[in-house]
């Protein structure tokens, strides 16, 4: 009895395990460290996040941590805990992003190269958690409490140092002086909701200005009260918008006009009725989420009411905490309704823009900050430091315990770390030595992002911090060593508690894994719908320039396979018994076009002209192919673009013209048809369309057409149906060749290397070993239906050479065929031959020296007259 091994999770779900899945997890915390690293400090550099593509691009430049990581797409598991451990930070205190991120995975370096010493994971874990409660107390020890005497001064230091690594840096005094003012106003409160942002493009940054009263970015009604005091205002969420009937959208029926202007005088007077209810309330200020149409604001204005529409959500949210009141949408009961007021309501005019300033109002600590920029960009990324600078500033509030900056407290932890790792025996103590370096590690980045010499700074600063000068850290602008105490340059305890606290518990995390399971995706439908070529309806074939009517429609290739052999002892039929084998695989489906004769267009158009139908029904279409008088005619178009190019539309127009059906495929892979190319493939779909017209058009004489790569397709198939014993009436070569091989050596694009001794090997040989050979020149001797070779003088992809060599080889089997060469001087080169205002004429004398029936015979369009330089018949 064997035992195999046991799968437990699904098909496509995925495992590492151990070793793997822990580097797995280090190399996706570091290369998120590092991606950030270089933003961390006063001289940090910033990132540029591109998002969308186009006109709707949006660009941000910024180096906060958490907006920078928020917006990237990870997915390595542990990059994702760093992201998230970020952006907690950045709602617990709002600051400190980049460091804890950076810190974290310093702390999974160091343990990297532990466990790579056979030190276990737990060991590491538990030295990390004796460092983080030494780390703890030191910062705690090194801690003092703010005062009220000192507080305003100590919420300047940190506002400052918050905003000295931002873009706002140049401008730190007069932004902290607005950032300590607004969360003054808040008497103790943590809540930011009262404090308003507004961003106003034009001027410069130090034109920002903190605005004690709150702005509303509206304008008072038409003929209203621009100014407003002792307002008693109404906030409501309730459609102002009934005063007549909404057409669209609605059915009415009504005997006349009349009764639908009856019916917008009772719309009226029920917004009347509404509008009463309102003022009802006393009030001298009504402000609406929604619209106000012209008709209710012009009865508030009779009232002398000022109306407000279509205030945003969150404005309306704010704004009604601020004005004391509460958002309503009925107003039967006026007693249960608790109004807003405010000392006075006024216009204001900030840059271009008119506001609405709300003052003395009843949340006397609102206030706004109106930002001032030269670009979007600049504007967005001041917001963001800003807004971080107020959650430290009302942290430090709360906590009111500061620590010295400048990497002195990075410092001062690691120290007492380092000693008390010399306490500790066992592994555990080189683990606490390497939280201590990840600790130093942020002082040396941000000298590193400073251009400065990190080695000789961090080495002074230790130095100092083991005498007892625990306030020394960097001074960045003159590149030594100082007392960041007496530089100012003072961070809440709360943010370096956050980021050590925060850092150490992610990459505690991360260690404690040993397995990473990836669960299998929800499988999903898959989607059998052909391939759409991008930006092409093939649907209106008039759209691409075909004049008569048509239909397109798809072609399941599987549905439609087989060649029907008429003799199973023929010759010829054993010897190709291997070419005409149709490869077993998956069948695409094929994108196809029917176009009709003109005459029978025609008649389709003047049946609905006169209203005998609405439309035509496609299975009539398809009838059409046995039920009318006319021949058809299969068209194989060349390697470049699909059924819809415009040359190829008009040879449709033509053929048309002369009263032909016309079924045209794009081959597998080309256009909307799904699958791949190959030779043995485009044979395949070849002959799916030859069968589908044998079944649809049993009774009729049916013609195939071939251009350029084409004409190997359609050669092939003609050579085929020949040795079935079923040939078709006629084959016309539009721009033909002999071979591929010849064809790739005399392309314009080979012209420079054919003489090269390797091209052989490294071009034709390849394609002669993969079968992509087209060897039209041995399959035409097959052939036995009369045979028309058209082909340009001029022609620069194909040379007539090679349309010459064909002919010769299909001379030399004694098969019926017509040569045809257009001047070069008419210019047709390689896909303009249905120019020739003869071509229908020649078309038509070849078909009927080809004795077809009188039903295959077409009219010939009206061209303007021109000769042909040279006809030769072989």
């Amino acid at each position: 009895m064997s035992f195999g091994p046991v799968r437990v999770l699904k098909a496509n779900a995925q495992e590492e395990r151990g070793e793997i899945a822990r580097i797995s997890s280090f190399v996706g915390a570091t290369a998120i460290g590092d991606l950030v690293k270089t933003t961390l400090g006063p001289k940090g550099m910033d990132k540029i996040l591109v998002s969308g593509s186009g006109d709707g691009q949006n660009v941000q430049v910024t180096n906060d941590g958490a907006t920078i990581l928020k917006s990237i797409g990870v997915d390595n598991p542990a990059a994702k805990v760093l992201v998230d451990i970020s952006l907690t930070q950045d709602k617990a205190v709002g600051d400190g992003t980049t460091s804890v991120t950076v810190f974290a995975a310093e702390l999974l370096k160091e343990a990297e190269a532990m466990i790579g010493q056979r030190i276990h994971p737990q060991t590491i874990i538990s030295g990390y958690r004796k460092a983080l409660n030494v780390a703890k107390d030191a910062l705690k020890s090194a801690a003092y409490t703010s005062n009220q005497e000192q507080l305003r001064e100590d919420l300047m230091k940190i506002a400052k140092t918050s905003l000295g690594s931002k873009i706002l840096s140049q401008h730190s005094d007069h932004f902290a002086k607005l950032a300590v003012e607004a969360v003054l106003r808040l008497s103790g409160k943590v809540s930011l909701d009262s404090i308003q942002v507004i961003k106003k493009l034009g001027g410069s940054m130090e034109d920002s200005y903190l605005d004690e009263g709150f702005l509303l970015e509206k304008r008072a009604g038409m003929y209203q009260p621009q100014q407003i005091t002792d307002a008693k205002i109404l906030i409501a969420n309730t459609p102002m918008d009934t005063d007549k009937i909404k057409v669209f959208g609605s059915r009415i029926k009504v005997d006349s006009i009349a009764k639908i202007a009856e019916l917008e005088l009772v719309e009226k007077d029920k917004m009347k009725e509404k509008v009463e209810k309102i003022c009802a309330h006393g009030i001298n200020v009504f402000i609406n989420r929604q619209l106000i149409y012209n008709y209710p604001e012009q009865l508030f204005a009779d009232k002398h009411v000022m109306a407000i529409e279509h205030a945003d959500f969150e404005g309306i949210e704010r704004l009604a905490l601020v004005l004391g009141g509460e958002i309503v949408s009925t107003f039967d009961t006026p007693t249960d309704i608790k109004l807003g007021s405010c000392k006075l309501i006024e216009q204001v005019t900030i840059g271009e823009d008119m506001f609405l300033r709300f003052s003395g109002v009843p949340l006397g600590q609102a206030c706004s900050v109106v930002l001032r920029g030269a670009t979007q960009q600049i504007l967005d990324e001041a917001e963001r430091s800003l807004h971080d600078a107020l959650c430290v500033l009302t942290t430090h509030v709360r906590d009111k315990r500061v620590v010295p900056g400048a990497g002195a407290s990075e410092m001062l932890t690691a120290t007492a770390v380092m000693s008390e790792s010399q306490k500790v025996p066992g592994k555990e103590s080189l683990a606490m030595e390497a939280y201590a370096r990840a600790l130093i590690k942020l002082p040396t980045i941000i000298c590193d992002n400073a251009g400065l010499d990190s080695a000789e700074i961090i080495s002074h600063i230790r130095a100092a911090h083991v005498k007892g000068m625990h306030n020394i850290g960097i001074d960045v602008e003159n590149g030594t060593i100082a007392d960041v105490l007496e530089m100012g340059v003072l961070e809440s305890h709360a943010v370096k508690l956050g980021v050590i606290a925060s850092g150490t518990e992610a990459a505690e995390q991360l260690l404690r894994v040993d397995c990473i399971i990836k669960c299998a995706p929800r499988p999903r439908t898959k989607d059998r719908r052909p391939f759409r070529f991008p930006f092409v309806d093939y649907y209106d074939l008039q759209k691409h320039g075909v004049r008569g009517r048509g239909r397109n429609f798809y072609l399941h290739v599987g549905d439609y396979l087989g060649i029907n052999k008429a003799d199973g002892n023929n010759d010829a039929n054993k010897e190709n018994k291997t070419e005409t084998t149709i490869p077993n695989q998956i069948h695409p489906i094929l994108g196809v076009w029917h176009v009709l004769p003109s005459e029978l267009s025609s008649q389709y158009d003047n049946k609905i002209k006169e209203n005998k139908i609405e439309k035509i029904d496609e299975k009539e279409l398809e009838r059409s192919l046995d039920e009318h008088s006319h021949g058809l005619f299969i068209y194989f178009h060349g390697n470049s673009f699909d059924r819809s190019a415009e040359h190829r539309c008009e040879l449709y127009n033509i053929l048309s013209a002369m009263d032909f059906h016309v079924l045209t495929i794009d081959y597998r892979g080309y256009g909307d048809s799904s699958g791949q190319p190959t030779e043995d493939g485009l044979n395949v779909d070849a002959h799916a369309i030859y069968n589908y017209a044998r079944k649809h058009a049993p009774t009729k004489d049916i013609y195939i057409w071939g251009h350029s790569m084409g004409t190997g397709v359609a050669t092939r198939l003609a050579a085929e149906l020949s040795d079935a014993g079923i040939p078709p009436k006629a084959l016309v070569l539009e721009s033909p060749f002999n071979n591929l091989r010849d064809v790739v050596r005399n392309h314009p694009f080979s012209l420079p290397f054919r003489r090269l001794p390797w091209f052989d090997w490294t071009v034709i040989h390849p394609l002669i070993r993969s079968g992509l050979v087209m060897s039209s020149d041995k399959r035409v001797q097959r052939v036995t239906c009369p045979i028309l070779v058209l082909h340009a003088e001029d022609d620069h992809i194909i040379p007539i050479d090679l349309g010459k060599k064909l002919v010769d080889s299909a001379v030399s089997a004694d098969r019926k065929v017509k040569f045809v060469k257009f001047a070069g001087d008419r210019e047709f080169l390689h896909k303009f031959i249905h120019r020739a205002h003869e071509l229908p004429s020649v078309v038509r004398t070849f078909l009927e020296d080809a004795q077809l029936p009188e039903k295959g015979k077409g009219r010939t369009p009206r061209y303007s007259e021109e000769e042909i330089q040279m006809v030769e018949e072989k």
